[in-house]
């Protein structure tokens, strides 16, 4: 059975841890106070980073030094001026401890992987700085074939990079975004973010300005060609329809003349029959006449005088049969001027009066009579300044 522990022990053990914290404390404040750069360097390489903290001091230091890392901090390794050192992790709930023991050292680096500062294809870190240190830096280096969504200006809060970066550095394949913040003290936090994108050919044209400068410009010209065409279609159905309207009031025009020259020949056509109707009534009642002189005649002379007339009337009736005989051979302008000589007493009339009576044109009853003298069915005779026209 063991014996009860002395009062005196427990109150040495617990002076012992006393000092032991009095000593970690004072000496990582000697830590803090000879801090001259607090270095952190973020290499994104595919859906990971990977984080390397280093700490440059003025003078070696002899501490237990704790470092505080991601939950999901992987390949954890630390190298003290150079050369590997041994680590001991501490995993709690929310995060895990690096602790380092270093002897008269002046330089500490720790590494590890992360998928803490990534949220898709944009980078974002929040860091707190546990020391006082002479410099701060920050240096983020983004991976092959990707570039910032929206391009650097003058007004990075309105770009893909925030704050604006002390230097940009590229070896033509990496870009690098460097912060620098001299005399950072202890408490002070630092957060930044970066938004890229991969970069290709397709998508550099299409963000590119001469490309959306060329795609205006055509769709300008292209504004400009439909606006043509619509104007030029325009017009031709303009064109289109007003030659319609002039087709057709043309058409109606030659209609109403084609119709009133269809009406009057015609009306020529039923006077000529009126006429020839009349005269064949005429030269019936005539025959009808002296058929009725010849029965009434009491005595040789009064019937030889009868005789006479009849034989006359005879003579005349062969000559006006003879005559409406040559009329079916005539055409309508000729058959009308001989009708028209033929109702004159002594089948004679003047020439301007013939011209009056058919209505036709000087020149064409000139051509007509001379055809007409020339088959032998009339003549004309100079009587003075008139011109007579006889049938034969």
């Amino acid at each position: 059975m063991l014996g009860r522990v002395p009062k005196s022990f427990m109150n040495l053990i617990g002076i012992i841890m006393l000092l032991g914290f009095c000593l970690i404390i004072a000496s990582n404040l000697a830590f803090a106070s000879n801090l001259k750069l607090n270095q952190y360097d973020f290499s994104i390489i595919e859906n990971k980073v990977v984080v390397k903290n280093t700490l440059i001091f003025a003078e070696p230091q002899t501490s237990i030094f704790e470092i505080v890392l991601p939950p999901d901090a992987e390949l954890v390794s630390v190298t003290v001026d150079g050369t590997a050192h041994n680590i001991t992790l501490i995993n709690s709930e929310n995060s895990k401890h690096a602790s380092i023991d270093i002897f008269a050292s002046k330089e500490i680096s720790i590494s590890y992987t992360t998928r803490k500062f990534l949220d898709g294809q944009t980078f974002l870190a929040s860091l707190n700085n546990t020391f006082d240190a002479e410099m701060f830096q920050v240096q983020v280096t983004l991976p092959e074939n990707v570039a910032l969504k929206m391009p650097l200006n003058n007004e990075y809060a309105e770009g893909s990079i925030y704050p604006k970066p002390t230097r940009v550095e590229s070896d033509g394949q990496l870009i690098s975004f460097i912060w620098e913040n001299p005399q950072y003290t202890a408490g002070e936090e630092f957060s930044a973010v970066i938004m890229y994108k991969e970069k290709g050919i397709v998508a550099d044209i299409l963000s590119s300005p001469v490309f959306i400068a060329v795609m205006v410009f055509f769709g300008v010209m292209l504004g400009i060609i439909i606006y043509a065409v619509y104007l030029n279609r325009k017009h031709r159905m303009e064109t289109s329809a007003k030659a319609r309207r002039i087709a057709l009031k043309v058409s109606k025009t030659l209609g109403t003349k084609k119709k009133k020259k269809i009406q009057r020949k015609n009306k020529e056509r039923a006077e000529r029959a009126v006429e020839g109707s009349k005269l064949a009534a005429k030269e019936k009642i005539q025959v009808e006449e002296v058929q009725n002189e010849l029965v009434a005649a009491e005595t040789p002379d009064d019937a030889l005088d009868a005789k006479s007339t009849v034989s006359a009337r005879k003579q005349e009736d062969i000559d006006s049969a003879s005559i409406e005989a040559k009329l079916k051979h005539l055409k309508e302008d000729e058959a009308q001027i001989v009708r028209v000589i033929m109702r004159r007493e002594d089948h004679q009339i003047e020439q301007g009066t013939l011209r009056v009576i058919t209505g036709m044109p000087k020149a064409t009853l000139s051509r007509i009579l001379k055809e007409l003298e020339e088959r032998n069915i009339i003549f004309k005779e100079k009587r003075g300044k008139r011109n007579m026209v006889f049938l034969r």
